[in-house]
């Protein structure tokens, strides 16, 4: 392993143009996988293979041609007509007949078609159609959008819900917060770093290869998911986790090669730093790797995906720690301390670094002490766990303006808590 170190801070001081030409191409490769990720990744993926809910979701698709994976509904509601009123009867008549049309759609039953009354709200205001639907997951889910337009109309508000259509509204949302965590991270990150280094060049290094990091973990992600499912979720986790980890290494390395510019020569300098600090990220990735790549065997998708997520940026990030920032650093040199903000703000000064010296002698002197006051600490921090409350992704957790909150909320208001359910009682055939 120190021979390997050394031939790579030699090759990437002395061929660092390679190096860094290399990564470009990948780049500009990956940014092209990266930007169709999000389509190729799937929803869903929570249930568990054996469970009483999958055999009765099997029931329900076997013998009643009831699928809830592929089932929506359609709420129809007005506050002032009434669901036996012509003009609602005309207004619902018409978003099913446009419905029906469509290929996906294999049946629709309603109160108009069926006269059952439990299709009607207590209050003659809401009604609802159970929509009974056909084809792949995938291709329900990206045609809410035509279904929802074909039901709109003037004359009643109308709603379109259901698995493939909770789950196209629960992407959107994730794909939406992710966008609007990494507008307002990486300032804060860049910040951060500038606060930590002084400088801009060492502190723009970090978010360079976090940037790069992520890119090439979404692409691998995209190529992962043309032969397996993968679950929507492993996206954020791979951008956040892929950022951090990214950034946690960089800062490892650009510390360490600083030190080592203040007593070497370059080249030496950048040894020594692989030496140290690239032994310690590639340890420390390898670790996270191992453990996370266990629960990628996990039955359950979602699992399964996260964990392979954190697997992928893991790789990723040693990688780009060992083979992109090197060269980098060997590019930039001395001028990693370059636009030294230090000299311009009051108290970013270098005697920061004493001060975490002083620290970690106290620590040393008294380790007991720090070790008792560490963990009352941390006990203090996690004692909200206890009163945690979990839940699974559903509905609920939609904003308040999505379309399958909204009618989630108004179907609970208008018929009950519950409203509709399927019950499913299997009886063998010797009776019991």
């Amino acid at each position: 392993m120190t021979r390997f170190y050394s031939w790579l801070a030699r090759s990437a001081n002395r061929h660092r143009g390679w190096f860094l030409g290399v990564w470009l191409i990948t780049l500009v490769v990956g940014l092209v996988g990266a930007s169709q990720v999000q389509d190729a990744l799937q929803v869903g993926g929570f249930s568990l293979p054996g469970t009483e809910f999958n055999s009765a979701s099997q029931l329900l698709a076997d013998d009643l041609d009831i699928s809830s994976d592929r089932a929506a509904l359609v709420v129809f509601h007005s506050d002032t007509l009434l669901v036996s009123d012509a003009k609602f009867h005309g207004a619902v008549a018409q978003a099913l007949n446009k419905l029906q049309q469509q290929p996906s759609v294999r049946k629709i039953d309603s109160f108009y078609s069926t006269g059952i009354p439990d299709f009607v709200s207590p209050n003659n205001h809401t009604t609802y159609a159970l929509v009974t639907l056909q084809g792949s997951e995938n291709a329900l889910e990206q045609g809410t959008p035509d279904l929802r337009a074909l039901v709109r109309s003037d004359d009643v508000t109308v709603y379109l819900i259901g698995n493939a259509a909770v789950n196209y509204d629960i992407e959107k949302a994730s794909a939406s917060d992710l966008a609007r965590v990494e507008r307002f991270t990486l300032p804060i990150v860049f910040i951060l770093l500038v606060l930590v280094f002084g400088s801009l060049i060492a502190a723009g290094v970090p978010i360079l290869l976090g940037a790069a990091s992520v890119v090439t973990s979404l692409a691998t992600l995209y190529v992962v998911a043309q032969f397996t499912d993968v679950s929507i979720f492993a996206l954020n986790t791979a951008s956040m986790i892929g950022l951090g980890l990214a950034i946690d290494f960089s800062l490892i390395m650009v510390s360490r090669f600083r030190e080592e510019l203040r007593q070497h020569e370059l080249e030496a300098a950048l040894e020594r730093t692989l030496q140290t600090a690239g032994r310690s990220i590639t340890f420390s990735g390898i670790t996270l790797m191992l453990t996370m790549a266990v629960l990628t065997l996990f039955p359950i998708m979602v699992i399964r995906s996260i964990a392979l997520a954190i697997v992928i940026v893991a790789a990723v990030s040693v990688i780009s720690g060992l083979l992109l920032l090197p060269a980098l650093l060997a590019l930039i040199g001395g001028r990693i301390n370059s636009l030294d903000l230090r000299r311009h703000i009051p108290g970013l000064n270098r005697s920061r670094e004493g001060m975490w010296r002083r620290w970690a002698l106290r620590v040393m002197a008294r380790p007991w002490v720090s070790l008792v006051v560490g963990l009352v600490i941390l006990g203090l921090v996690a004692m909200p766990a206890l009163w945690l409350k979990r839940s699974g992704v559903t509905v609920e957790t939609l904003p308040k303006s999505s379309e399958s909150r909204v009618a989630f909320e108004l179907v609970q208001r208008e018929f009950g808590p519950g409203e509709p359910t399927h019950l499913v009682i299997d009886f063998c055939r010797d009776g019991t």
